[in-house]
């Protein structure tokens, strides 16, 4: 099944939140949605600032139009 792909605007509370859930209980997830749920871009301010989430490389970006129009 195609997952859904999904991008995060922020890693505040909510957005660290959200990306810990997708990282960590991916089975869980795709079981209750239906379907495979993909963590595939996350867009923060400041890359540089430490994180309390640990991300795969290469999702961590500062330029939300890219994100935006990443299809």
């Amino acid at each position: 099944m195609t997952p859904l792909r999904v991008a995060l605007l922020g890693l505040g509370n909510v957005g660290t939140g959200v990306a810990q859930i997708l990282l960590t209980q991916a089975d869980r997830v795709a079981r209750r949605a239906g379907r495979p749920i993909e963590l595939t871009k996350v867009v923060v301010r400041d890359r540089r600032k430490a994180r309390t989430v640990d991300l795969p490389s290469g999702l961590l970006g500062e330029d939300c139009h890219a994100i935006i129009q990443d299809r």
